[in-house]
Formats: structure tokens, sequence, C-alpha cells
């Protein structure tokens, strides 16, 4: 059996940041619980309307407000997806934990809702390339 997923109240607060990468611009709205401010779901529009790249965050999107609201923390999903370095490592860096990114759009927008919210990341972070 399922665990129980939070019912969304009828009206909530949102915010919504725009990010890009590699020339494309992602908006990434956040809706949280009006009374305990926690992140309920996200909704990723990207890409050119119909294109494969708009479908497929749209879909993540779907998924990640699932998760969220069978209390998945958004942060685990986040550390669950590909990062990569976020610029070249020099040779005597390689027994350094080099700062990463996402690796996709997907995991950008992640960290965008992350940082958005307060209750996800109390301290701000650098995410973004």
């Amino acid at each position: 059996m399922a665990p129980d997923r939070h019912r969304l109240p009828d009206r909530r607060p949102s915010e919504t940041v725009t990010v890009d990468r590699n020339g494309i611009r992602i908006a990434v709205s956040a809706g949280y619980c009006p009374k305990t401010g926690q992140l309920l779901e996200i909704f990723v529009a990207g890409g050119k309307e119909g294109s494969e790249t708009r479908h497929v965050l749209e879909d993540a999107a779907v998924l990640v407000s699932i998760g969220l609201q069978h209390g998945i923390p958004l942060d685990v999903m986040r550390h669950s997806l590909s990062r990569v370095p976020a610029g070249p490592v020099m040779p005597g860096d390689l027994d350094k934990s080099p700062r990463t990114v996402a690796a996709s759009l997907i995991g950008l927008a992640l960290d965008a809702a992350a940082d958005l919210s307060p209750e996800v990341n109390p301290e701000p972070e650098n995410h973004h390339v």
C-alpha cells in the first residue's frame, strides 16, 4: 500500500523564478502549504511549446510534486540526481571534492526550488551556473 498523499489546499502561496542554462530558459514555480510553509509542489516550464524538452520538464515536475506530497524531502530527490563539476578540475585538485552543479535541467529546477524554499534550504548556497 502506498503512503498517504497530503491533500493540497485549494489556494496556496507560490513563488516563481526563471533560470537558464545553455540557452534554454526555464520557469520554476514552487507552491507551499499556507499554514506551514512546507513545499508541496513544483511546476517547471521551458523549451518550445510542444517540444520534448517541455514535456520532459513538466512530467518530471509532476513526479517531484507527487514525491513531495508523499513526504519525500526535496533534498533527497536533489541529491539523487546527477551532478557535474561546476568548472574545470585541475590536476592538483583531484583529491578535493569539486563544487558541483546539476547535470540536467530538472536538477537545475530542483536546485532553484530549494533556493526559493527556506524550509528546504535555510542557508543560501550557490547552485547555478
